[in-house]
């Protein structure tokens, strides 16, 4: 409640995970327990005070103090925890794991309360694919959760039921991982590097940032300055309108490599140059 402890896990040289007070550096715990790499963690908000955490052994952990120490071990999933989540006011959090499945748990002793479970997903989970992040609405009535399988789903706490499905399309970089959930808004990222905002009472895509999620290489102004073309490793090429920053990739992509140089014509078409030993004069951008 004082906001001064910091709780870090990751592949560290001597410990998966640590927490400490912010201000000093002083260690506030032992986080030990688990086996192999720390991949999520999170505080409980309320007293009695915990920490959950899961990891690449399987497995989630709960610690109690402060100073924290290991309290207890739950076998729940069958593959990595990739998330760990409380709600707001502590009494459950969720556990999601590359098996595809989410649980919820009591907030202080761990116990599994429910499972959320898509009828229509084989083996009875939560997605087709690894779930990779959770976030829980303000008043922990409703939680959402992204996976590999391309959607991001909302479901009610109360009765671990379904609310809303949303599909991002079928590529590989339209896998969603990582979600957070503001107010009446959800924002989830893609593999792609692309933002999206959801309108969760509607399940619609309300805003969609596209940037990159490789180094940019070339960069390019239109001759009325309205436009700012750029380009990555990869060979995506973006469009952004200067007014308000709103972008729109240019598709099918034109190089299949990255692209070494960007420049507009006073006629408005673009040309560009890829190490794919091509140079492209597309019109109408």
């Amino acid at each position: 409640d004082d906001s001064k402890r910091l709780a870090i896990v990751g592949e560290g040289r001597d410990r998966f995970g640590h927490v400490f007070l912010f201000d000093t550096g002083t260690s506030n715990g032992n986080l030990s327990g688990q086996s192999r790499v720390m991949t999520s963690i999170d505080f409980k908000p309320s007293r009695p005070y915990r920490l959950v955490s899961g990891s690449e052994d399987n497995t989630v952990a709960i610690f109690e103090g402060p100073p924290f120490k290991f309290k207890t071990l739950f076998h729940n999933h069958a593959r990595f925890v990739n998330s760990v989540r409380y709600n707001k006011d502590g009494s459950l959090f969720a556990s999601a794991g590359a098996d595809g499945k989410v649980f919820l748990c009591d907030g202080v002793e761990g116990e599994k309360k429910g499972e959320l479970i898509d009828p229509s997903v084989k083996g009875g989970a939560a997605h087709g694919g690894g779930v990779f992040a959770l976030a829980w609405n303000a008043d922990g009535s409703k939680i959402a959760s992204v996976s590999g399988d391309k959607t991001l789903k909302i479901w009610s706490s109360a009765d671990q039921s379904l609310l809303k499905t949303v599909t991002f399309g079928n590529a590989i970089e339209d896998q969603q991982l990582a979600v957070t959930w503001q107010k009446d808004t959800i924002v989830s990222v893609g593999l792609s590097g692309f933002i999206f905002y959801i309108n969760p009472d509607s399940g619609e895509i309300t805003k969609t940032i596209r940037g990159h999620n490789r180094p940019i290489t070339a960069l390019a102004l239109s001759p009325d300055k309205k436009y700012a073309f750029t380009a990555d490793f990869e060979g995506h090429i973006t469009r952004w309108l200067i007014s308000d920053g709103t972008s729109e990739r240019l598709t099918p992509q034109i190089h299949k490599s990255q692209v070494a140089s960007l420049a507009v014509t006073s006629k408005g078409n673009l040309v560009s140059i890829g190490w794919d030993d091509t140079v492209a004069f597309t019109a109408g951008v």
